[in-house]
């Protein structure tokens, strides 16, 4: 199978963050090689000016291809990589935010996965490091349902992988310029897509301090939910999506955020360091997945 690992940059993601990303994906993407047949190809989509000369650097020793394109909205950014996936004909498209770092046991899970056919989107656990510097674990059920996609955890868009043939199919594609993750997620339970997230940490996500704030993305955010729970006909969460929305109005999303994870305890806060290269060296004994 032809693998294509599509690295999403644009204007907004550090320059510091960026090298470190290019970094972790040359050993990831050389190790995900050794361990698979078929073919692996890195391309860089930068979405925007040309890189500066030090990242230049950076990306001219690691051997990955380099796409610069005009920056337009992140969906329809990502939109160009599919079609340039599809173009070539690859089999699996892997996401992989600039500005994030990545190992190698992610592309491996995910691409068995897809290869048996036993998935059309897969995800899996990331841990999040803000600006100020603490970190948090986060695992999305392995079959997400309703309330997940309200809680903003059906699927981690950073980690998602693609099998291409379903995707194509079904003619999926990012339509929203804004919650563009959440409403990919929407059309793609509309079409029937199948979507599993793997019990594995597949990088760090740096949350950047210019992330999308305001009221107009709180209540798009709240009419993808309820268009949600009536497609999946789980009406008996209208109030929870309710109760969502008000509390993101009066704490802030971020703020919900950390309070549910401390109430639910699913994802308590960590040492980033000293967790996360404990997690690299348990990953092969956590890949194995059931069948359906």
């Amino acid at each position: 199978l032809r693998h294509l690992i599509a690295v999403n940059c644009h204007p907004f993601h550090e320059q510091t963050r960026i090298i470190l990303g290019i970094n972790s994906l040359k050993t990831a993407s050389t190790e995900f090689h050794s361990k698979i047949k078929g073919t692996v190809l890195v391309c860089l989509f930068w979405h925007g000016a040309p890189p500066s000369a030090e990242i230049a650097k950076v990306i001219a020793t690691s051997g990955f291809d380099l796409i610069i394109r005009p920056h337009k909205s992140n969906g329809q950014n990502i939109n160009c990589q599919l079609e340039y996936a599809q173009s070539l004909g690859f089999d699996t498209f892997f996401r992989v935010d600039g500005d994030d770092t990545v190992v190698a046991e992610r592309f491996v899970a995910q691409a068995a996965l897809l290869e048996d056919n036993q998935a059309d989107l897969v995800g899996t656990g990331l841990i999040y490091k803000t600006s100020s510097g603490s970190a948090f674990e986060m695992v999305p059920p392995q079959k997400p349902g309703a309330r997940a996609y309200l809680e903003n955890r059906f699927l981690l868009h950073p980690t998602l992988a693609m099998r291409l043939r379903a995707v194509e199919h079904a003619k999926l594609r990012y339509w929203s310029d804004r919650l563009e993750d959440k409403a990919l997620v929407l059309a793609a339970r509309k079409s029937g897509l199948r979507i599993v997230n793997l019990p594995i940490i597949g990088g760090v996500y740096n949350v950047s301090a210019k992330a999308r704030r305001g009221i107009a993305l709180k209540f798009l955010g709240f009419r993808l939910n309820i268009a949600f729970l009536r497609n999946e006909a789980a009406f008996h969460l209208v109030f929870y999506a309710i109760i969502l929305l008000i509390s993101q109005i009066i704490l802030g999303s971020k703020n919900l955020r950390y309070i549910r994870h401390l109430i639910t305890g699913r994802n308590r806060a960590l040492n980033l360091s000293a967790s996360f290269i404990k997690r690299c060296n348990r990953f092969k004994s956590i890949l194995s997945f059931p069948s359906n």
